[in-house]
């Protein structure tokens, strides 16, 4: 993965508006790359220490999404953020015998590649713009424009999964309307709306009754369902600083539930052509980050942090037709704990290097695992680095490793 940032721009108020509008309109949604389709990747800098420290961290205007809390600790009169990122992930499959039932018979082999991954290269960003009231810095505003949920895979028509998934996508686009205020110099407290879009697509073959010898993809039909819908949150954030050296932040996001409405269509060659509408439940979990930054030196930071995932709540994707039938696809998450550890040392001005690991376990189980939503526990490595073109602008660039397991 390579994300490049530019940071700490001094933006002009009248490029605000038009800024957001971008973001919301040009930022897609990226692979799935954290705990479940969770994108923790709003940020250049927190992506290259692996996330270590991002609760209480609070360098940067992206603290918006990490901690708002963290913006009383931000300099300048505006900071301004803007992150674009390229997520390409691998994966590889094999079929060890699988099979389907057609119209209750006998299980029949399926058939079809084995080599068609579904994963292409996905474009994500977020914008984060950050103030201060005049003559009053115990007290900030900000906006954040991320993408905190994303899942995008395709396969081939005649992939030995098939009947699984051929298509699969999820795309959020999230605003978040933020304030922090310093009630001393060592507790700041934040909060913020998350006004959440989810758009999402459903596609999978469907095997024919009819086709003589058997599952083919030539004989195959094909179902899918799209539909979004506007959702409603709110995050709240602390940041502690009990000593000069030491910061420990917690942030906590709500979760968010989505009915996706739109269409349904279903193609079976000599059986079957409908449309219809429909209507998808999507619960999306809540999130809480504790996080610990120290300063050892002026120069080196040592950061760590432990992140729940509530992913209990999406236990099903529950498909409700016009016609009074229903169809529920089994999830059945459970919730998640992950932990990440890093460093930052700035070498010499401009330069600062960083680094990070994060073990990151899948909430899915075995039994409910498919290719519509892939997934596996991880291992993070991550390094990153950032050059400081000027006091108000800087350049960060972060590849990161992402073991599967």
């Amino acid at each position: 993965m390579f994300v490049w940032l530019l940071e700490n721009v001094i933006v002009r108020t009248a490029l605000l508006a038009s800024a957001s509008l971008c973001a919301l309109l040009c930022f897609g949604a990226g692979e799935a790359r954290s705990s479940g389709f969770f994108l923790q990747e709003q940020s250049a800098a927190a992506s290259g220490r692996a996330f270590a420290g991002d609760a209480a961290a609070a360098s940067d205007a992206s603290t918006i999404f990490y901690n708002p809390a963290g913006m009383t600790r931000l300099q300048g009169n505006i900071q301004g953020e803007v992150g674009l990122y390229m997520i390409a992930p691998e994966a590889k499959t094999s079929d060890r015998g699988s099979t389907v039932s057609v119209g209750g018979g006998a299980a029949q082999p399926v058939g079809g590649r084995s080599s068609d991954q579904g994963f292409d290269p996905a474009a994500s960003g977020n914008l984060y713009v950050a103030a201060p009231i005049p003559q009053m810095r115990e007290l900030w505003f900000g906006l954040g424009v991320t993408t905190p949920f994303g899942l995008k895979d395709h396969y081939a028509l005649d992939y030995f999964g098939r009947y699984d998934a051929t298509q699969t996508e999820l795309r959020t686009i999230d605003v978040a309307p933020s304030v922090a205020y310093k009630v001393a110099p060592w507790l700041s407290l934040g909060a913020g709306l998350d006004v959440q879009r989810a758009d999402g697509k459903l596609q999978n073959a469907l095997p024919n009754p009819l086709a003589a010898g058997g599952p083919s993809p030539a004989s195959d039909g094909l179902f899918e369902a799209s539909g979004g819908d506007w959702g409603v949150g709110f995050n709240l954030g602390l940041l502690l600083q009990p000593t000069d050296r030491l910061r420990l932040g917690f942030s906590y996001r709500s979760g968010i539930d989505h009915t996706l409405r739109g269409n349904s269509s279903t193609e079976l060659p000599g059986v079957l052509s409908s449309s219809q509408a429909v209507a998808a439940s999507l619960k999306l979990p809540d999130v809480a980050s504790l996080g610990a930054a120290f300063d050892v030196t002026s120069t080196l930071t040592l950061l760590a942090q432990a992140d729940y995932y509530g992913w209990s709540r999406f236990q099903n994707i529950r498909l409700s037709f016009a016609d009074g039938t229903q169809q529920i696809i089994s999830e059945n998450y459970h919730n998640t704990v992950g932990f990440s550890l890093g460093a930052e040392w700035k070498i010499a001005s401009p330069w600062t290097l960083r680094g990070g690991v994060e073990f990151d376990p899948t909430p899915s189980q075995g039994a409910n695992r498919s290719t519509a939503i892939p997934d596996s526990n991880r291992t993070w490595l991550a390094f990153g680095v950032s050059y400081e073109v000027t006091p108000q602008i800087g350049i960060t660039s972060t590849p990161v490793i992402d073991r599967t397991a």
